[in-house]
């Protein structure tokens, strides 16, 4: 494989993780998303599946990321680009110059939402 350029990497993206906190009580805060940091990276559609559940159809897509090589991306983090939140489901840093993340997209099409803003 040749070595990674900077051509390659043409998405900046920004890496998040997700934290919980307690308040001032000591109570439990529900958890947010926080940035970990940004980077550049290529994108490449892999697949996409669809699974209907109860009223609702969602699309899954599989997506891979290539990223120079970091510390800081874990299994459970997502990566943002352009609105779109890949959420990293595995890892491979076999390679010398760069990081492979399998990511997936999820998308819900509620189809009794979108009958009832038709008839409203």
């Amino acid at each position: 494989m040749k070595p990674l350029k900077a051509g390659d990497l043409r998405y900046r993206v920004v890496i998040q993780r997700k934290q919980s906190g307690r308040d001032p009580t000591g109570a439990p805060l529900p958890a947010t998303w926080r940035d970990v940091g940004r980077a550049w990276c290529d994108i490449r559609f892999i697949s996409s599946s669809s699974v209907i559940a109860t009223a609702q159809d969602k699309t899954v897509s599989v997506y891979l990321l290539t990223l120079r090589k970091r510390s800081d991306v874990s299994i459970g983090d997502r990566v943002l680009s352009g609105g779109t939140a890949y959420h990293v489901l595995s890892i491979d840093n076999s390679m010398p110059d760069r990081m492979l993340l399998r990511t997936q997209t999820d998308v819900i099409d509620d189809q009794y939402s979108d009958r009832r803003a038709v008839s409203a």
